[in-house]
C-alpha cells in the first residue's frame, strides 16, 4: 500500500516544486484564516462583554428602582442605585472604566475594561430613555402638550433630567 502511494507521488523537479507550491499556499490560506478568526473571537467577545455588563448594572437599577438606593452616600429619592446619592451608579461606573482604561490602568486588559464601561453606559442610557418615555407619556395621558421651540426646550429637559 506504501508503494502504491509512492509510485503515485510526483518526481522530478517539477512535481516536488507543485507540492512545495501547494504547501506554501495552504499555509499562506491558513494563516488568513486565523487572521481574520482572531478579529470575528474579539467582536463577539466584546459584545458579550457589553451586554453581560449591561445586563447586570440594569439588574442593579431594578433592584433598586422603587426604593432609591444609595452606594457610598447618602439615600436618595431618586430611582435607581446612586454614588454619593447624585450619579447613577451605571453612568460612574462606565465613566470610570473608561477612564481607567484610557489612562492604561487595565494593562492588556484595558479593551475589557472599556467593554464593560460600554455595557454599564448602555444601561444608563436604556434607564434614562425609559424614563423619558415613561414622562412623555404620563403627560401626554394628562392632556399636557409640550413645546419643543427655541430657549423651552431647555428648560424642558432640564425639568426632565430632576
Amino acid at each position: 500500500m506504501a508503494t502504491t502511494a509512492l509510485t503515485r507521488m510526483p518526481t522530478g523537479q517539477g512535481g516536488v516544486g507543485r507540492l512545495w507550491k501547494q504547501y506554501t499556499n495552504l499555509k499562506q490560506a491558513r494563516a488568513r484564516m486565523i487572521q481574520k478568526s482572531e478579529g470575528v473571537v474579539e467582536g463577539v467577545i466584546h459584545s458579550l462583554e457589553v451586554q453581560a455588563s449591561a445586563f447586570v448594572f440594569g439588574a442593579i437599577q431594578g433592584f433598586y428602582l422603587k426604593s432609591g438606593g444609595e452606594i457610598f452616600g447618602r439615600k436618595t429619592d431618586k430611582p435607581g442605585a446612586h454614588i454619593f446619592g447624585a450619579i447613577p451608579l451605571e453612568l460612574g461606573v462606565g465613566i470610570s472604566l473608561h477612564v481607567m482604561s484610557l489612562l492604561g490602568v487595565g494593562g492588556r486588559y484595558a479593551g475589557h475594561m472599556r467593554s464593560f464601561g460600554d455595557g454599564a453606559m448602555a444601561a444608563y442610557m436604556a434607564a434614562l430613555g425609559a424614563g423619558w418615555g415613561q414622562k412623555f407619556r404620563a403627560e401626554r395621558d394628562a392632556g399636557g402638550k409640550r413645546s419643543t421651540a427655541g430657549a423651552n426646550l431647555r428648560d424642558e429637559l432640564r425639568e426632565l433630567l430632576e
